[in-house]
Order: C-alpha cells, then structure tokens, then sequence
C-alpha cells in the first residue's frame, strides 16, 4: 500500500511539474478591429459626407513598436480623405495596444464600394503583413 501511495505521488508530481504557470503571449504582430461606426455592413449614400470611427487592437511582438492608421479607399484603390492630409495615424508601442482612429469622407458618387483599412507597419517598415478591412456598398 505505500509503495502504491508513493508512486502516485511521483506521478503526480511529475504531471504537474510538466506545465506551466506562465501564459504564453501572442507570437505575432497583428490588428483586429474591435468597433467600427458606420456598422460593418451599412449601405452608404453617394455624395454624403460620412464619419469612419475604428477602435482597434494592435499587437506588436518583432520590433519595439510602429504604428497603425485609418485608410479609406474607394473600389479602385483610391483614398477618400483629404487630399492634403495624410491618414490618421496611432502610435503602437510593443505589446497590445487599444486605439481609437477617426476619418470624415464624402462617399463618392462614381464608386461601388467603400473600403475602410486599418494597418499595422512594424518598426520603421512602410510595408505592412496585417491590416483589418470592412467594405462598404455604396447605394
């Protein structure tokens, strides 16, 4: 009997010494879209002036930070703010990062869609391996 007791002793010891306490945390950079105002799925109205409102989540693991910006194209590509401004852009350091972005646009009247981007460029990269997109009908 204590030979028995003692050796579920020693594997339970070893079962639990196997795992570990310490959660392991994202592996890669990414972004994820966690609102988005006007709702994914709106139909838009050409010619109306139409205010993009993203709160995203950012996570960087491969550099010590970058930054992530709101990009709203028509369907060929073309972008829909300001023709003098850039994008608006948030600073993501590493780790995981909530960030609120806003752009007004007027939906044009010659489009088909609308397509709302959010980026994540790592480090100094101008290039980007993760973006979260919602596209818009246009009616």
């Amino acid at each position: 009997m204590v030979t028995r007791t003692i050796g579920f002793l020693i594997s339970l010891l070893l079962l639990t010494s196997c795992g570990s306490d310490t959660p392991t945390g994202p592996r890669a950079d990414f972004i994820s879209i966690e609102s988005i105002v006007p709702a994914a799925g709106t139909a838009l109205v050409a010619g109306e002036r139409v205010t993009f409102t993203v709160v995203a989540t950012c996570t960087i693991v491969s550099a010590d930070g970058g930054f992530t910006a709101l990009i709203v194209q028509d369907q060929r590509n073309a972008l829909l703010g300001l023709f003098d401004t850039r994008p608006p852009e948030a600073a993501c350091p590493k780790g995981t990062t909530k960030v609120t972005l806003t752009e007004t646009i007027t939906v044009p009247s010659s489009g088909s869609t609308v397509n709302a981007l959010v980026p994540i460029f790592v480090g100094s990269s101008t290039e980007t391996k993760a973006v979260a997109v919602r596209t818009y009908t246009v009616r």
